[in-house]
């Protein structure tokens, strides 16, 4: 087995860049792509002035859920880091498609920070997001009144995230484009 952690949030090149957001979405790649590999996100951790997150027990517990979870066969609990699997678009709004979300993302029933939406104009604006399902959301803006894409905390130093698992693990940061 082969788990590993998420870059943190760090300024690097900018607050809004989206250098080290790229970076986690190509981690997320090898993630998905590697047989008995898996990936702890560190979005809610980091800290924009300081590269090393300071929640070091944080990380190596969600490392050791891992472990438990995939190489010991631990049963019971949430271990995988919450992920966008995919969208669909109908008229106005955007539904995110998730996967490993436990019992359902969460918090339910409440406004869900870190969305943005664009249109065909390819510019992206604040969006409103909302649990659907327990593994889906509707994600929308009445600045864009045809979605075509949608991004959650997809930046060098997103947002403070909103969405976890019902194990309390924070979904990976994503983006449904591949623009720039």
């Amino acid at each position: 087995p082969f788990y590993f952690v998420e870059i943190a949030p760090y300024i690097y090149d900018g607050l809004d860049k989206t250098s080290a957001a790229r970076f986690r979405e190509a981690q997320q790649r090898v993630w998905h792509q590697l047989p008995n590999c898996g990936m702890v996100t560190t979005i809610d951790v980091g800290d924009p002035y300081g590269i090393h997150p300071r929640q070091k027990k944080t990380v190596g517990e969600r490392l050791a859920l891992w472990a438990l979870g995939q190489t010991y066969g631990r049963e019971g609990f949430n271990y995988k880091t919450p992920y966008y699997t995919s969208l669909e678009v109908v008229d106005d709004k955007a539904y995110v498609n998730l996967e490993n979300v436990g019992g359902g993302a969460c918090p339910m029933f409440t406004a869900l920070d870190g969305f943005e939406i664009a249109g065909e104009d390819r510019i992206f604006h604040p969006a409103y997001a909302k649990n659907k399902t327990p593994s889906r959301l509707e994600v929308s803006s009445q600045e864009v009144p045809h979605p075509v894409a949608v991004r959650y905390c997809f930046k060098n130093v997103p947002p403070k995230p909103s969405v976890f698992s019902t194990g309390g693990l924070p979904l990976a940061p994503f983006r449904t484009d591949c623009w720039e």
